[in-house]
């Protein structure tokens, strides 16, 4: 598995793919509001467009999406599990109320939108 990995990341230098520009700031944002709101063990998992192109047909795969979001959620280890889909962009005031909250699992949270890009009516 490491070696193709290693492959993997070698193909994506070589074709001059991978994670660039935008796709580099929005991860940079992420880990900005995930250390404000002071959340000591995160584990960032993202996929980039590099290694989709490699796979033919991926766009018209999104069940694929599905099967992966699912392993990686039994595979986790941590208390808590957030999975989300690339167009998600999160607050520093809502990671500020999940991290205060103190209530046992097993329990599934939906942000209502608003209407108005950026705001919530509230969380379920």
């Amino acid at each position: 598995k490491q070696l193709k990995k290693k492959t993997n990341e070698k193909h994506l230098q070589k074709k001059g793919r991978g994670e660039k520009g935008e796709a580099k700031k929005r991860r940079k944002r992420l880990y900005e509001v995930l250390d404000h709101a002071g959340f000591p063990n995160v584990r960032y998992i993202s996929v980039g467009k590099g290694l989709h192109r490699l796979l033919p047909n991926s766009d018209r795969m999104s069940f694929f999406e599905y099967v992966a979001k699912n392993m990686g959620v039994r595979r986790a280890r941590g208390e808590w599990v957030l999975v989300t889909n690339m167009d998600i962009l999160f607050s520093s005031s809502l990671l500020l109320f999940l991290k205060a909250m103190t209530v046992s699992p097993p329990l599934h949270l939906r942000v209502k939108s608003g209407g108005e890009e950026g705001k919530s009516e509230g969380v379920d």
